[in-house]
């Protein structure tokens, strides 16, 4: 398909605007309005992988199977519990901190500050964790290219290589030595 797309983002990282023209229909036109104000971190790092030409059709990104859950009509849900809870938890004072720091300092780049600077509890892991997997549990029959944790106890129980492996000594994703005579 023919098309041209341009992303916009606002000096915070937020998706300020899309942009789409193609010669063949988007499957949900609508659905591309709730990437508007979303992290442009949510994009699967979409800059840095347009500025090194991995992405040669942003059309085709945006539908690609990673991107689904963005445009599930539960995601903004999920999304405000999950700031809700980094918003009142106790690493927002250490985020607000360094940024207001990085501010005083003249960084004109502050904005670009994230949970990485500032390192999340046992506790706020765990509770973004487990509202991503009750969202993937509770949604799975529409996301089933995502795995939650569920899922992916219940394909080890019932994986018949993992299984076989395990009667051998091996584990799955190990490699037995080969020789090298054919």
């Amino acid at each position: 398909a023919l098309s041209y797309t341009r992303l916009g983002a606002d000096k915070y990282g937020r998706v300020s605007s899309i942009c789409m023209v193609a010669n063949e229909p988007l499957p949900e036109p609508a659905a591309f309005r709730a990437l508007v104000g979303l992290p442009v971190a949510y994009l699967n790092d979409v800059v840095n992988r347009v500025d090194l030409g991995l992405i040669t059709d942003l059309r085709d990104f945006l539908l690609e199977d990673w991107a689904a859950a963005l445009f599930h009509d539960r995601f903004g849900g999920l999304r405000e519990q999950l700031e809700q809870a980094a918003q009142t938890g106790p690493n927002m004072a250490a985020l607000v901190e360094t940024l207001w720091k990085k501010i005083k300092e003249g960084d004109d780049l502050a904005c670009q500050v994230g949970m990485s600077e500032t390192l999340l509890s046992g506790e706020a892991k765990e509770a973004t964790q487990d509202g991503l997997n009750r969202f993937l549990e509770l949604n799975a029959s529409h996301l089933p290219a995502y795995l939650s944790a569920a899922r992916a106890q219940d394909m080890q129980t019932t994986n018949v290589w993992a299984a076989t492996a395990e009667k051998v000594g091996l584990v799955v994703g190990d490699v037995p030595e080969m020789a090298d005579t054919m």
